[in-house]
């Protein structure tokens, strides 16, 4: 079992890793916008390439790895493979990614970094894991939901790929992937 922790700051690294963090994960507002699903946030994004250097140089110092979330379901595209470009040369062990087209994209890349699912895919089956399968990603972080029978149901029928689950609680009662489905309703009576 691995402990991943969101970051919000390079500072928080050391007493993090102090603590038994093995891993660490968040987004990069560059250029006034991030490409993760808390873009208007500081909570788990960095506000700088800068900053974002300066903690993986630090997470590498205690032998941790790092990992960019570009879970924007929608993201531009170009500034996302800016971003991901920017990761392979600070040091990000991986990226972790909800949309299957930027995946594709960045595959073609062949870059040096782990592609990883978002909970935010809706992975609800062994066949959406060995989808996403194509495009060489390592791991996918299931939706939070999902329990423990779920868990030990995928973990059966899924081989060569690690799968990651969420200890917390919060954000959206909703399943993460279709959280703004709950909106449709008003939309639809408002047309």
């Amino acid at each position: 079992m691995k402990i991943l922790s969101p970051l919000s700051r390079a500072e928080e690294v050391e007493l993090l890793c102090k603590a038994g963090v093995d891993q660490f994960y968040c987004g990069l507002v560059h250029e006034d916008e991030a490409l993760n699903d808390r873009p208007n946030t500081s909570k788990f994004n960095i506000g700088s390439i800068e900053e974002l250097t300066q903690a993986v140089k630090i997470a590498h110092r205690f032998k941790r790895c790092v990992f960019l979330v570009i879970n924007n379901l929608s993201p531009n595209l170009d500034k996302a493979i800016n971003q991901v470009k920017i990761a392979e040369q600070i040091g990000i062990t991986g990226v972790i990614i909800s949309n299957p087209l930027l995946m594709e994209k960045i595959r073609k890349m062949e870059l040096k970094l782990d592609l990883c699912v978002s909970c935010l895919t809706g992975i609800l089956n062994s066949q959406a894991i060995n989808f996403f399968k194509q495009f060489g990603v390592k791991v996918v972080h299931l939706p939070r939901h999902l329990g423990i029978k779920d868990l030990e149901m995928l973990s059966k029928n899924v081989s060569g790929i690690e799968l990651c689950v969420f200890g917390l609680n919060g954000m959206c009662i909703n399943i993460e992937a279709f959280c703004s489905l709950h909106c449709l309703k008003k939309a639809i009576l408002f047309r």
